[in-house]
């Protein structure tokens, strides 16, 4: 059987067959093996159903270590629309996963598995073109935490109640990799550079910041400028407590306090770019943002003249602020019939912006403030009721129960799990909440 991945550092990665079978069983039999896996032993009809038989496409590997079996290791594209959810993957955001196990306790602790898992990774790299890889670990298992550290994954967000095992469900930390191409390629650029510029010649553009280092850039500055602000806030106040605040104190109070606002609705936007939630628009949000306050504190230092230049820039931090409500609220998955909550949100928001942007155009509102104030109050349920219903989901909440194989017909001992086999079709099938 060839290798799923060309072998490096004497380990060699072959797709799983059924001689492997009565070895892998042996392996999930033990207790520090399935304690991170199912939460119980598998038999070898278990173990043929998630390996030999998968349907799903996922790459099932046994380790080799110079000819050695030590362990045991899977990776796939997350293809499939109900795993990109369970992430937190974006629309159009392209990632793989991993995961693995090394059988022996004499093979842990060596640093075999971190070698193993970054020379999967350059492979993955290499031979599948993943930039993204993600892997999930469970909370409390701080030993695999650390070795995936020191292959080069970082914590990307928690991940609570991801995973059920024998009836309880297990918090996990979702981590991501990406191949150090980039940084290699921005220092042998600016190597070239020194080097065109020792020989004379003129210099050439500089290669472009990746975006980590874009966003942390615009992180620090904004920091700076909101506690700059938030400062300059605090003297002012306590100047204008003491009563002797003239008008130009006051613009420049006022001024100060719309920075801050410009940079907290900044922050905001940015909260959803490390992820790529929303595609473009969090970026937009930003630039509408600087551009919005620059006109209101503009039309502020002329007493609201023209009054163009008041109602643009005023539509424009609605916007923004819009902009701002959805990235942060996009962070938030609640599952099951609560997830209209977070859509609801967005249209209930939509509305209210609508109205006030009518109304800073001329628009006489009257009684239509009663609906808005409606719209309000709906719109302030449906954003505390989603991450609520996210974060304090029950951890035995699950798929309703199957008995019987949709297949054969047979009893269904895995009643309550999400994905389930059955024992005698050995068929595998995913169980959808209601």
């Amino acid at each position: 059987m060839p290798s799923a991945l060309t072998p490096f550092d004497g380990f060699d990665l072959r797709v799983v067959t059924e001689t492997d079978l009565t070895l892998l069983a042996h392996w999930h039999a033990d207790p520090q093996v399935y304690e991170w896996w199912e939460g119980r032993p598998m038999s070898e009809e278990e173990v043929r159903a998630k390996t030999v038989d998968n349907d799903e496409s996922i790459t099932c590997c046994l380790v080799r270590l110079e000819g050695r079996p030590i362990g045991y290791l899977q990776f796939f594209r997350y293809e499939v629309p109900a795993w990109r959810a369970a992430v937190g993957l974006g629309e159009g955001e392209d990632a793989w996963g991993i995961d693995l196990f090394l059988a022996g306790e004499a093979d842990r602790g060596r640093g075999l598995g971190t070698r193993l898992l970054a020379g999967t990774l350059a492979r993955l790299a290499e031979e599948r073109g993943a930039a993204l890889v993600l892997i999930d670990p469970h909370l409390d298992n701080p030993r695999a935490i650390a070795c995936y550290r020191k292959a080069g994954f970082l914590p990307r967000r928690l991940l609570p109640a991801h995973e059920e095992q024998t009836g309880i469900w297990k918090d996990a930390l979702l981590m991501a990799w990406q191949p150090p191409g980039r940084a290699h390629l921005a220092e042998a650029a600016a190597e070239r550079q020194a080097v065109l510029h020792m020989a004379g010649d003129p210099p050439a553009s500089e290669a472009p910041l990746s975006s980590s280092l874009r966003l942390d850039r615009f992180r620090r500055a904004a920091r700076w400028v909101i506690l700059a602000s938030l400062f300059l806030n605090a003297l002012l106040g306590i100047w204008a407590m003491a009563g002797s605040l003239g008008e130009v104190e006051s613009r420049i109070l006022f001024t100060s306090l719309l920075i801050t606002a410009c940079g907290a609705v900044a922050v905001a936007c940015s909260a959803a770019i490390p992820e790529r939630r929303l595609g473009p628009l969090p970026l937009a949000g930003i630039v509408i943002a600087v551009v919005a306050f620059s006109l209101v504190i503009a039309s502020l230092w002329k007493d609201f003249r023209p009054s163009a230049l008041w109602q643009t820039g005023t539509t424009l931090v609605v916007v923004a602020g819009g902009i701002a409500f959805a990235s942060v609220l996009s962070g938030v998955h609640p599952e099951g019939r609560y997830r209209r909550l977070v859509p609801t949100a967005y249209v209930l928001a939509g509305a209210a912006g609508a109205f006030l942007i009518a109304v800073i155009w001329g628009f006489r509102a009257g009684e239509a403030w009663r609906l808005f104030g409606v719209v309000t109050v709906l719109l302030g349920t449906a954003t505390l009721a989603a991450p609520i219903a996210a974060r304090l989901r029950p951890a035995r909440e699950g798929p309703p129960p199957v008995k019987h194989c949709p297949y054969c017909g047979a009893t269904i001992t895995q009643a309550g799990q999400r994905v389930v086999s059955c024992p005698s079709c050995t068929r595998r099938f995913r169980v959808e909440d209601r």
